[in-house]
């Protein structure tokens, strides 16, 4: 009987780690800029709309790829799923890295053939670009959030639990 007091009470003080605490403090900040935000500027400078055919072709080229866990590129940046053990041994979480995974299919977020689509890529990355080098926090994607950070001045990336996946 005593054993067992002795483990709960171990159990009890044993303090949990928010693993997605940093996102949740990002996304409450005065500098943060929500997806909704950042695709409205995009659409007025377009002088498009969120039912647009170009914008909800975005949307759903966003979903697919993490959906998959394919490498989504940017202008400045690739976004691609691995292994973090902070996470898990088993779990794919999305990360920020300069280069493409060449096992892995990758959809192009800098570039279109599509004359308009272009157009709004072009724009997107421009505005996100302008807007992490004004120390912005900035909804890429639904609950994914990019920034620059001010020890490193490098770029990082941080997400809710809905953007992980177990293997």
């Amino acid at each position: 009987m005593k054993f067992k007091l002795k483990k709960q009470q171990i159990k009890e003080e044993i303090n949990t780690f928010d693993l997605y605490k940093d996102y949740t403090n990002i996304i409450e900040s005065d500098n943060f800029i929500t997806f909704e935000q950042l695709s409205a500027t995009i659409l007025l400078k377009m002088g498009l709309g969120f039912n647009s055919p170009i914008y909800v072709e975005f949307v759903e080229k966003f979903k697919k790829a993490l959906t998959n866990k394919w490498d989504l590129l940017f202008k400045n940046f690739v976004i691609t799923f691995n292994i973090n053990l902070k996470f898990s041994n088993d779990v794919l979480i999305p990360m920020i890295t300069t280069t493409e995974q060449s096992s892995n299919t990758t959809l192009n977020f800098y570039q279109d053939k599509n004359e308009e689509f272009n157009k709004f890529l072009i724009l997107f990355n421009n505005e996100l670009t302008n807007l992490l080098d004004k120390n912005f926090s900035v909804e890429i994607f639904y609950e994914l959030a990019i920034f620059k950070s001010k020890e490193t001045n490098n770029l990082k990336l941080l997400f809710s639990k809905e953007n992980v996946e177990r293997i």
